[in-house]
């Protein structure tokens, strides 16, 4: 790991935002391992336990958030593995996006073992962060509300983030329906739950979800979020 990279990047902005007194920021270059960062973990929950600033839930929620995308990263072996695990997963997109909807739902699929999926109280992550630019000073300004977002171990390791891991927020529905493939089953069987959540007026209504779910499904098969059983 690299020394002069700060993982916890946006919990240094909020502890700065919040005049949250903290280590110098120095201290947050200075996390190379985990014990470095389990160290600076046990001074920060001291100061969010003790603090009384209005904003010490957003700043426990996004240091959790940077600890899990530490914690995830990968040794150069491992990304070198997951790159072939990408390769294989590409092949199988183009297949099952070649696939009518109806022959989609016989097939069996699960969501990728290179995504893990998280609910969170702030909007911590962005579509397209570097078009639409990210301010967390709007996270300060509003109030909790469900927000979905997964982090996706890559084969592909970035020198200036020291970091295999990507992040990318979701809607509702696609946290639901990636819940759903957890396990391995049939899209049709996945679906028929899927269906049960929504209060479904008319034919036209059901016709009208069938066609979100394919363009949801068609969107997590070719970010490979959601990929062939084995």
């Amino acid at each position: 790991m690299k020394k002069g990279i700060n993982h916890f990047s946006r919990t240094l902005e909020i502890l700065q935002l919040t005049k949250i007194n903290m280590e110098k920021p120095e201290a947050w270059y200075k996390i190379i391992d985990q014990s470095d960062a389990d160290s600076l973990s046990e001074k920060l929950e001291e100061i969010i336990r003790n603090s009384k600033n209005l904003y010490a839930d957003r700043l426990k929620e996004i240091y959790a958030i940077e600890q899990e995308k530490f914690n995830l990263r990968d040794t150069k072996e491992n990304i070198r593995a997951i790159f072939k695990k990408e390769e294989s997963y590409n092949l199988g997109r183009e297949k099952l996006l070649g696939l009518s909807f109806s022959e989609l739902q016989k097939i069996e699929l699960v969501t990728s073992p290179l995504v893990r999926i998280y609910e969170a109280d702030w909007k911590w992550f962005l579509r397209y962060p570097f078009q639409n630019g990210f301010d967390l000073k709007k996270v300060l300004a509003t109030k909790k509300e469900d927000h979905y977002f997964l982090l996706e171990k890559t084969g592909t390791f970035d020198d200036l983030l020291d970091s295999n891991i990507s992040d990318f927020p979701l809607i509702e529905y696609q946290y639901f329906l990636l819940q759903l493939f957890e396990k391995s089953k049939k899209v049709e069987e996945a679906l028929e739950d899927f269906y049960k959540i929504f209060e479904i007026a008319n034919e036209k209504a059901m016709k009208n979800l069938i066609m979100l779910t394919e363009k949801i499904m068609k969107e997590l098969i070719f970010r490979r979020f959601i990929v062939q059983s084995d």
